[in-house]
């Protein structure tokens, strides 16, 4: 595995199923997993919810891009799991384009629509749009992740056939 590949980062949609397949791939690669979103929270001792609350969403995105530099510089064989608006950040697609292999789980709108209930809570973007706006938002980003990332269909796999095609891109 050349350098890069000690580092894999997942992308996609809220929901995609980016920390399921990326705890799974960690352990098939003997990696360490790790959620940006979680290492924020532990980072800050604040949910993503009262940071977004308290400190509105350009801090957040600050916050974030400054935890994902630091993971992607200082941690070697890990799958970082990025939250679903991280990768619109220019700066964040350069650091991870530069530092890793980067991965688009992408979802179809109909099977992610299925999710949607079970995706609510502790999701700031999903607590106060209507289906119109997410819809919206999710053509939007699914544009963006496409840039400097290999594209990886989840629709009707499981998560295990998801690891599979990431581990068969990776060798």
């Amino acid at each position: 595995m050349k350098d890069q590949s000690e580092r894999v980062v997942l992308i996609g949609f809220m929901g995609a199923g980016k920390t399921s397949v990326g705890e799974q791939l960690a352990e098939r690669l003997g990696f360490t997993f790790l959620d940006t979103d979680h290492e924020i929270e532990r980072k800050t001792a604040r949910t993503i919810p009262e940071i977004f609350r308290e400190d509105g969403e350009p801090a957040f995105r600050q916050i974030e891009r400054k935890v994902i530099a630091e993971l992607l510089e200082e941690e070697k064989k890990v799958v970082l799991s990025l939250g679903g608006g991280a990768y619109i950040q220019e700066e964040v697609r350069q650091v991870a384009s530069a530092k890793a292999e980067v991965f688009f789980l992408d979802i179809s709108w109909e099977a992610w629509k299925e999710r949607l209930p079970t995706l609510i809570e502790g999701r700031p973007k999903l607590e106060s749009q209507t289906l119109e706006d997410l819809y919206a938002l999710y053509q939007t980003r699914r544009v963006i992740y496409a840039e400097g990332s290999k594209h990886i269909l989840t629709d009707g796999l499981t998560i295990e056939e998801v690891v599979e095609k990431l581990v068969h891109t990776l060798s």
